[in-house]
């Protein structure tokens, strides 16, 4: 019965650890997280905007602006947890590789507690992560794709053939 009561003392300890951490990271992980809910919006119409190749420059420009500044959000938000990310992978290793069901004998079961605890908390900390990388991936897309669109236009202006203004005829 001893062993049982240190397999559950040690499991409640741990759960205890991830509660804690959660709710800590809440707190901060809030203020780093972007907000996809206004960048979505943006997005869409800026994928219309180019799909239909409409809007002058300056909406473009000023479109091109706000989806460069959420590309930064999103970059520094792929970096989210970074450290406790890293030490969480490293205590996953430090446990050994898991067990194959077919060839090797179960794990202790205070270790695998362990190990799903960690990999539980790995997961839900690299949620926010992938999905900031996915919208950086996005952004810098839209980005040069506007980019692309102006350039476009400025090129088809400075290769415009206008009047010359030193031709006498044409200073009416």
């Amino acid at each position: 019965m001893g062993r049982f009561a240190r397999l559950f003392t040690r499991l409640a300890i741990v759960l205890c650890l991830i509660a804690g951490a959660a709710s800590a990271q809440d707190s901060t992980l809030s203020a780093a997280v972007p907000n996809f809910d206004r960048w979505e919006p943006l997005a869409r119409a800026a994928e219309n905007a180019i799909e239909q190749k409409r809007g002058t420059d300056a909406t473009l420009e000023a479109m091109r602006g706000r989806i460069a500044e959420y590309r930064g959000e999103f970059d520094n938000a792929r970096s989210i947890n970074a450290a406790r990310i890293k030490t969480l992978r490293e205590q996953i290793a430090a446990l050994g590789p898991a067990p194959d069901e077919a060839t090797a004998e179960a794990e202790p079961p205070d270790v695998a507690a362990q190990r799903t605890a960690l990999n539980d908390e790995l997961s839900s900390l690299l949620v926010p992560v992938q999905r900031a990388e996915t919208q950086y991936v996005r952004a810098n897309s839209l980005v040069g794709q506007l980019d692309a669109i102006l350039r476009e236009r400025q090129t088809r202006q400075l290769l415009t053939v206008t009047p010359s203004p030193l031709n006498p005829a044409y200073w009416r």
